[in-house]
C-alpha cells in the first residue's frame, strides 16, 4: 500500500470515528434529557 492508499483508509476511518462519537454523544444527550 502507498501512503495516500492509508492516508484514504485513515481519513475513512477517521470519519467513522467521528460519526460513531457522534451518534454516542446525542444518544447520551437524549438520555439526560429524558
Amino acid at each position: 500500500t502507498t501512503l495516500q492508499d492509508l492516508a484514504k483508509e485513515y481519513d475513512i476511518s477517521a470519519e467513522r470515528v467521528r460519526q460513531l462519537e457522534n451518534n454516542a454523544i446525542k444518544k447520551l444527550k437524549s438520555a439526560v434529557a429524558a
